[in-house]
């Protein structure tokens, strides 16, 4: 059996020259997500690169390219002040609080079939390499569907390491039909009769869906967005995603570039010269992901409900262009998801560290930090202190 050849990315340059490998490889994989396109990891890097260091690392087979596993090393001490852990993580993750992209579906890319090996010779590279200096490996949003989870824990306990599974959540996909009608029937009864009305008194009160075509139509829509759900969050007491400098830059590259590749979906919801509401989506491969959205709420007609009725002409959009899902991603604390389809996948936070002292100091303090922070919930809520 051939041995698998290791190459360390570092340089930007080699980043960018794996582009096309990249992709090609991912569309064999079984992570073929819009989140792990070249495009959207070299986008993230690009802004949040600071502090970090590139150590992507690169499989070959008989010099093709069978696996990626796009990694980031730094110091970490966000948490623990007293403890300056050196971290490896996932591109497009790790970003500080209020930052966040939530890239869900990132991972390692590796060629179908070849996952064991793959995962099994990076556990041993990260483990014997001496240029890597680590403490803990985070690998968040990452899907329980792939097979590479298994062979991470797998071959982590063989190689003596500390393998867990911090966090999970599921996320909501609604499976599309051949028809926008069939799609309907198969919704609930309260939120089919909803969409109905509602798309009809659109059409009976003249309201247009615009979908964004070109580079300057996508400027206007983002700063549309960007008013619309700033107001809303704000009006809530919250600051909003796009309070962020970086979050706002992020996706303003990224969405030029999707649309250059007919990657974009994003749409506004204009009636009578005023806009009730844009929604900002990806399409890739055999889904469309939605993103973001920024909402106004009608009062003057109560079947009107901007936000449910944008996400039924993606949908039906998609529909008519042959996408299979139409995936809400993480459910956070949005309920209304339920309403559209079924939680379908499950994405992990993985940590694997060594079994040093070091890190048994680093998880007795992780405890008490924990049992601290729950102890000051309780008390907050028990005496309803803001």
């Amino acid at each position: 059996m051939d041995k698998l050849r290791l190459e360390i990315i570092r340089t930007e340059e080699n980043f960018s020259a794996l582009k096309n490998s990249w992709n090609l490889l991912l569309s064999v994989s079984n992570n073929n997500h819009i989140t792990s396109t070249w495009e959207w990891q070299s986008v993230w890097w690009q802004v949040y690169k600071q502090g970090k260091n590139l150590c992507i690392f690169t499989y070959y087979l008989d010099d093709k390219l069978v696996g990626i596993i796009p990694l980031f090393s730094r110091i970490n001490s966000r948490k623990f002040h007293f403890f300056r852990f050196k971290t490896i993580e996932l591109l497009a993750s790790g970003e500080t609080p209020g930052e966040q992209i939530h890239s869900d579906y990132i991972g390692p890319i590796i060629k179908s079939g070849l996952e064991s090996r793959v995962i099994q010779q990076s556990i041993q590279d990260l483990k014997s390499d001496k240029t890597l200096e680590w403490d803990k490996i985070i690998l968040p949003d990452v899907s329980m569907n792939l097979p590479e989870v298994a062979y991470l824990k797998k071959y982590s306990s063989s190689c003596n390491l500390h393998f867990r599974i911090v966090h999970q959540q599921d996320t909501i996909i609604a499976r599309l039909s051949n028809s926008f009608d069939d799609f309907l029937n198969n919704l609930g009864k309260n939120l089919r009769y909803q969409l109905r009305k509602g798309l009809k008194e659109l059409q009976k009160l003249g309201a247009e869906f615009i979908e964004v075509k070109d580079e300057e139509e996508l400027e206007h829509a983002f700063n549309i967005l960007i008013d619309l759900h700033q107001k809303r969050w704000k009006s809530k007491g919250k600051p909003g995603a796009f309070h962020s400098v970086n979050f706002t830059r992020f996706h303003k590259e990224l969405a030029k570039n999707l649309l250059k590749n007919n990657r974009l979906q994003f749409v506004l919801l204009k009636l009578n010269e005023k806009y009730l509401g844009a929604i900002y989506n990806f399409k890739y491969h055999n889904r469309i992901y939605f993103y973001q959205s920024g909402i106004l709420t009608y009062s003057k007609n109560k079947h009107i409900r901007p936000g449910n009725l944008l996400h039924a002409y993606c949908i039906r959009k998609g529909i008519e262009e042959n996408y299979k899902y139409y995936d809400f991603l993480k459910i956070g604390k949005n309920t209304y998801k339920h309403q559209w389809g079924k939680p379908l996948d499950t994405l992990v936070e993985i940590r694997i560290a060594k079994k040093n002292f070091y890190y048994r100091l680093y998880l007795m303090y992780n405890f008490c930090y924990e049992f601290l922070r729950s102890m000051k919930h309780t008390i907050e809520r028990k005496f309803n202190i803001d």
